[in-house]
C-alpha cells in the first residue's frame, strides 16, 4: 500500500485547536524565514503560524518555487499533537530552504593584530583599541548560507559579539572575514586571552550569554547549535605607545 504524497503529509498539518484556516505571513517575513534571517523567537513564532495555516505552508512553497496543483484540501487526519506539527512544519522549512544535508568543511582560520606583519593561525598581538581581523576559510568544498559568528569569553561564559556594534561580519563563497577591536574580542587589559569563531550551516548557537560547560567552551558552542567552533588568541600589549 502506498505512502501518501508529498502535498498530502504538506496540507495535513493542522495545528492543534484550530481549523487550519489562520492567515498567511506576508511574503516579506517569509522570505525572511527561508534565508534564515529572523531571530531564533521570531522563526518559532512563524513556524507556530504555518502549522495552522493552510495558506502560510502554499505561499511558502511558492516562495520556494514548488507548485502544488488543486486546492488545499482540509486535513483528512486527527488533530496532530502540537510537538508534532511544529516538528513536521520545521522539517518541511528545512527542506524549503534548500539546506544541504552535508557537514561542513573543515575551516582554517587566521588572525592579524596592529603588531603583526601577516595573519597567523595563532593569535594576533594589538593594542586595546586596536584592529583585529580574522580570515576563516574553508578547507574544501565551500557551502553557500553558512552563517559566522564570534564569542568572547568572559567569567566562565561565553558572550555573542552583536554584528555590526561589536564585530563586523563580511563574507564572500563560503569564506569570511571578521574584523573587531581587540578589547571587543578579549577585554582591554594587558596579557594573552581567547575568544571563539563558530561557523554554523543552520540557526548557530543564540545570540545570548552561554555558561561554559564542563568540557569546554568549544563543546559549549556545539551543544548550542555551532557546527564549528575555533579558539583563537590574542595578545593585548602592555603599552601606551603605538605598535608599528
Amino acid at each position: 500500500m502506498s505512502g501518501p504524497e508529498p502535498d498530502d503529509l504538506l496540507w495535513d498539518l493542522p495545528r492543534a485547536g484550530t481549523e487550519d484556516d489562520g492567515p498567511a505571513p506576508e511574503d516579506g517575513v517569509l522570505r525572511a524565514y527561508r534565508a534564515r534571517e529572523l531571530p531564533a523567537q521570531e522563526e518559532t513564532r512563524i513556524e507556530w503560524s504555518l502549522a495552522g495555516s493552510r495558506r502560510g505552508r502554499r505561499r511558502l512553497a511558492e516562495l520556494a518555487g514548488i507548485s502544488f496543483a488543486g486546492s488545499p484540501r482540509r486535513s483528512r487526519l486527527p488533530l496532530l499533537a502540537v510537538g508534532l506539527a511544529v516538528a513536521a512544519m520545521t522539517l518541511f522549512a528545512l527542506f524549503l530552504a534548500g539546506r544541504p544535508d552535508r557537514a561542513l568543511p573543515a575551516y582554517e582560520v587566521r588572525v592579524e593584530g596592529q603588531a603583526d606583519v601577516r595573519g597567523g593561525p595563532r593569535g594576533a598581538r594589538a593594542l586595546p583599541g586596536g584592529t583585529v581581523r580574522v580570515r576563516v576559510e574553508p578547507q574544501g568544498a565551500a557551502r553557500a548560507g553558512v552563517r559566522f559568528a564570534a564569542y568572547r569569553l568572559e567569567e566562565g561564559a561565553l558572550i555573542p559579539l552583536r554584528d555590526p556594534e561589536d564585530v563586523t561580519v563580511e563574507t564572500d563563497r563560503g569564506s569570511a572575514l571578521l574584523t573587531a577591536r581587540a578589547e571587543s574580542l578579549v577585554g582591554g587589559g594587558p596579557g594573552t586571552r581567547p575568544f571563539f569563531v563558530t561557523v554554523s550551516g543552520g540557526r548557530g548557537a543564540p545570540n545570548r550569554r552561554l555558561e561554559v560547560t564542563g568540557e569546554g567552551p568549544e563543546a559549549t558552542l556545539r551543544h548550542a547549535g555551532a557546527e564549528r567552533a575555533y579558539r583563537v588568541f590574542v595578545t593585548i600589549e602592555n603599552t601606551g605607545e603605538d605598535v608599528p
